[in-house]
């Protein structure tokens, strides 16, 4: 019912910036969550030949018809639209974390304690303790994260949340279910 509506939506948006065309519809399985999918829309004959810059004769009918990818992407209470290939939607601040975790368990590793590391960094011990976890992550998690290609969920604060198992393959398992 959820992707309904979100279909909806777009389909709304969609006819907004269409100067009145023919309804357009997806084509396709939609995923859920990230929806990947075709666009069509049909351009009104009419309407464009009404306008005083064009002309009736100019108008090639199969111009008319645009087809292109879409792609809905949810992060937390957001939903994008982008139409076309979308560029990387890098989440930066998992980035961030990632990086600070991987500095962060190097100075522990040569023997400075969470309060020193908190002191130095200007962050809560508490911070410094629930982030380190992310250096452990799977290399090809990492890539994934980098390339913009990890499943939608997976973001710090679910990783912070519910954590994740030390294995490799014990975290592929678990971020494959989201």
């Amino acid at each position: 019912m959820r992707e309904d509506r979100a279909t909806e939506s777009v389909i709304f948006l969609l006819v907004e910036i269409f100067s009145n065309p023919v309804p357009p519809r997806p084509i396709g399985p939609i995923k859920s969550e990230s929806h990947i999918s075709d666009w069509t829309s049909l351009l009104n004959e009419a309407v464009l030949s009404a306008r005083p810059t064009c002309r009736p004769d100019q108008i090639n009918p199969t111009a008319l018809m645009i087809k292109t990818p879409f792609r809905m992407r949810r992060r937390g209470v957001e939903l994008k639209l982008h139409l076309g290939d979308a560029p990387p939607d890098l989440d930066r601040t998992l980035v961030q974390n990632i990086v600070n975790a991987q500095r962060w368990l190097k100075m522990i590793i040569a023997g400075k304690t969470f309060t020193q590391i908190a002191a130095g960094e200007a962050v809560s011990k508490r911070r410094v303790q629930d982030v380190v976890g992310l250096a452990l992550l799977a290399p090809d998690v990492h890539d994934a994260i980098v390339a913009d290609t990890q499943p939608d969920g997976l973001n710090t604060d679910y990783l912070i949340k519910t954590g994740f198992p030390a294995t490799w393959s014990g975290q592929r398992q678990q971020f494959a279910a989201l």
